[in-house]
């Protein structure tokens, strides 16, 4: 997964690119009219907006415009590259694993150097690895958001059941919701998703063996041979057990939001930012983020966590100075705990100053310090084939054409492509 809720969930909902790429550019050109004005793209403007007015409080007469290139960012953001259009700071994603990905962009000279920079020392190993190419760095993570299983805390009550801490439980809970006429766990697989597995493996895989993937790109390891089979056969027990509703791969995540919203349905696979749902639920209505509990031992879990983004320079940028001045303030504590506030997450450099001022992140940062998260492992994928592999096998493992063990040996095959094009 390698992006906020609304890039991952509407990866299927490609519009106008060709009309978006024209309003960037006009947007571009009349912004960057004088030198104290900058550009900025982003699929997520929302959580952009309070660091944009803090930046502008604190450099008088600067200017910022973000430009949104909604849920068809990466086709977005790459058209305007190709055009010569593309904003002076791009947001950009950790790894290889998408087209607006660093190891993308900075394959097509895209991005602008940034290992000189000051905050580069506050990056921890993994994030200097997923945010660098060639051993050169060129973006600044800003945000950690974290996946899972998303609970309606009103809905739970209804049943008289609570948020489940084991496998057995959440069994329990399937058969619980069967009783009171719902579904336990909306699933929404059309367009394909990755968050049911990206939540099984962080306690099966990358929580344990954070260097999983390294392994598997020095031939030791693969996914048929690990417990990613054991992520996908869960899935398939908890079909069997009743525990989704019906036509899992001819539902989206707009109809599964619903579903949970009108109390119909118990829980989803979704993100720490639970606006989506709130935004179809009556007022007042709570979520609560758990992860997916794959054993029965309540002190194994681990949280699928990871850098949700990242900004870089445009290496044409119209304003570089400045584009660097805001990529520099975004590593900054004051622009990390405005982002992740905005967008219900922690902070991806952290920092003492920053509170929770809700459960879903101060679950988030109970579990980081806990050093009990596993990332998404698509941040660290090759290419783009092996999470294209993932996304068919969700659908076909829930439609009973395909089983785990095919399943993780079409991921490794996916894979051993995505290598080989690097080459």
């Amino acid at each position: 997964m390698s992006t906020k809720g609304r890039t991952a969930i509407a990866a299927a909902g490609i519009v106008a690119v060709a009309a978006l790429a024209l309003a960037g550019c006009s947007t571009t050109d009349s912004a960057a009219s004088g030198s104290q004005a900058l550009t900025v793209a982003t699929d997520n403007p929302n959580q952009l907006k309070p660091v944009v007015s803090a930046f502008e409080k604190a450099n008088p007469g600067v200017t910022v415009t973000v430009q949104d290139g909604g849920n068809s960012y990466q086709d977005f953001i790459r058209t305007g590259i190709a055009a010569g259009s593309a904003a002076d700071v791009i947001r950009t994603f950790p790894g290889s694993g998408n087209n607006a990905a660093i190891g993308k962009l900075t394959a097509a000279g895209a991005l602008a150097d940034l290992s000189g920079a000051a905050w580069k020392g506050d990056l921890s190993t993994a994030q200097k690895q997923l945010f660098s190419a060639k051993g050169k760095l060129y973006a600044v993570p800003i945000g950690e958001l974290a996946l899972g299983l998303v609970y309606d805390d009103q809905t739970l009550k209804e049943v008289g059941a609570a948020v489940p801490s084991t496998f057995t439980d959440v069994l329990a809970l399937c058969d619980t919701a069967k009783k009171h006429g719902k579904v336990a766990y909306s699933l929404w697989q059309k367009g394909g998703t990755v968050l049911p597995s990206f939540a099984a493996v962080a306690p099966l895989v990358y929580g344990p063996n954070p260097g999983f993937t390294e392994d598997q790109l020095a031939g030791k390891a693969s996914f048929a041979d690990s417990k990613w089979v054991d992520a996908f056969q869960l899935q398939l027990k908890m079909r069997d057990a009743g525990c989704f509703n019906d036509g899992p791969n001819g539902t989206d995540f707009n109809a599964s939001a619903a579903q949970v919203g009108k109390g119909q349905a118990i829980a989803t696979f979704a993100f720490s930012d639970t606006s989506s749902l709130e935004a179809v639920a009556p007022a007042g209505s709570t979520f609560t983020l758990a992860p997916f509990p794959v054993g029965d031992d309540p002190q194994q879990q681990y949280l699928a966590v990871a850098d949700s983004a990242g900004f870089a320079v445009n290496a044409k940028a119209k304003n570089p100075e400045l584009a660097r001045k805001f990529v520099d303030f975004l590593a900054q504590p004051q622009a990390q705990n405005l982002y992740a506030a905005a967008g219900k997450g922690a902070p991806a450099i952290p920092n003492d100053s920053f509170k929770a001022d809700s459960k879903n992140q101060q679950t988030i940062i109970e579990y980081q310090k806990a050093k009990r998260t596993g990332t998404w492992p698509d941040q660290g994928w090759p290419g783009t084939g092996t999470g294209a592999a993932l996304t068919e096998a969700s659908q076909t493992l829930i439609a009973g054409s395909d089983t785990p063990q095919s399943a993780a040996q079409k991921m490794d095959a996916a894979f051993a492509k995505d290598v080989a094009a690097q080459k």
